[in-house]
């Protein structure tokens, strides 16, 4: 059957800890179990003897309630409890972890040696060790104190004491040897541990020695047939400067007779130009001089004379009247063709000798630059 608070209400189930003190609306007395039924609305609080009464099925059912609710307690303390490990234990995993990557930053960065290796293990290994020492020693003194409390060991040692030393400083004196034996183990351990990190180590020096022992013979062979080459390349080398040699005494003997030649042909062609320009030169003058006269013109009056010997022939013909006119006109042009060819005579002879003079002067500078030495 559903609960209802005092205004009608449904009540709800609700828990609480220990610690949290509450009192019930219904008889007003505290509320000492961890359990209540709750109205959010009025605040109203009800404990489970006002609930559920006071029958045997009530009150069992209450035990069981509260067992239930303790459980459930014990179930939630024990839950934030693993969530605080396990917090603790991220929280640690995350160390380990930046420290992992600390530590494979700077293999990345330089690659780890023997030595640190070993150095770093044996840092954790003396740790180890040191921790032990402590918790050895502790547990000495702690066994120490525990006989020394211990009032028949006391009553069996009476007679010895009155003999010797008490026998705490006997204890102690153990104790103190102990630990210097324990020290002396684990120092020895060490050794041990440093004597073969050497080995290691020479043991792959020692490989590495092999290595560098046959990279070493490959490289003298290599050497070797490189010096061979190098004869072989040397006695090449000679053979090539001596050729060079006598063909470079060749090319200059060659030259030689190459800069002969050129002389000669020089030589041969100022020789064949010179004629070839005097030619042309000479037949440039004769042009010019022979402007007002020369073969044409004279091939011109010789034309003329023989057409004035066809018109007086026609005109003796046909007109014999003008006769007269036209014997004199003909012997007018006869007598100034005679005068024309005497002229042109004496030109001619004047053309010649110039000529001659200027063929002269040319082969006298021409025998002058030939004769100057290059």
């Amino acid at each position: 059957m559903t609960r209802v608070c005092e205004r009608g209400h449904p009540l709800g189930f609700i828990r609480f800890p220990s610690g949290d003190r509450r009192g019930c609306d219904a008889c007003g007395s505290e509320i000492r179990s961890s359990f209540a039924l709750h109205c959010e609305s009025c605040d109203f609080d009800l404990c489970g003897t006002c609930a559920y009464g006071d029958s045997v099925d009530g009150a069992r059912g209450l035990c069981q309630l509260q067992r239930a609710c303790a459980e459930l307690n014990e179930l939630e303390a024990a839950s934030e409890e693993q969530e605080a490990a396990d917090a603790l234990f991220l929280d640690d995993v995350k160390l380990r972890q930046v420290e992992l990557r600390g530590h494979l930053q700077r293999y990345v960065d330089r690659k780890p040696t023997l030595e640190d290796v070993a150095g770093r293990y044996e840092s954790e290994i003396s740790s180890l060790a040191a921790e032990v020492l402590r918790l050895k020693e502790e547990n000495e003194m702690q066994c120490v104190s525990a006989s020394h409390n211990d009032e028949d060991g006391l009553r069996g040692l009476g007679a010895r004491m009155s003999r010797s030393k008490s026998p705490r400083h006997t204890e102690m004196q153990l104790v103190e040897e102990a630990r210097e034996i324990r020290q002396f183990h684990f120092e020895t351990q060490r050794k041990e541990r440093e004597v073969q990190t050497i080995e290691y180590r020479l043991e792959c020096s020692r490989d590495d020695m092999k290595e560098v022992t046959k990279l070493l013979r490959s490289r003298e062979r290599n050497l070797e047939d490189m010096r061979s080459r190098q004869d072989e390349v040397t006695l090449l080398l000679q053979d090539l400067r001596m050729e060079h040699l006598h063909t470079t005494q060749e090319i200059e003997r060659e030259r030689g007779v190459v800069q002969t030649l050129n002389r000669q042909r020089m030589l041969m062609r100022e020789s064949c130009y010179v004629p070839a320009k005097l030619r042309k030169h000479s037949g440039a003058l004769m042009k010019f001089l022979e402007q007002e006269g020369g073969r044409l013109n004279t091939e011109k009056f010789a034309r003329g004379a023989q057409v004035c010997t066809k018109l007086y022939n026609v005109v003796a013909t046909d007109a014999s009247s003008l006769q007269a006119l036209a014997a004199r006109a003909k012997a007018s042009f006869d007598e100034s063709f005679e005068k024309y060819q005497r002229h042109e005579q004496s030109h001619a002879k004047l053309l010649k000798r110039l000529h001659l003079e200027v063929t002269r002067g040319v082969l006298g500078d021409t025998d002058k630059i030939s004769s100057t030495p290059r």
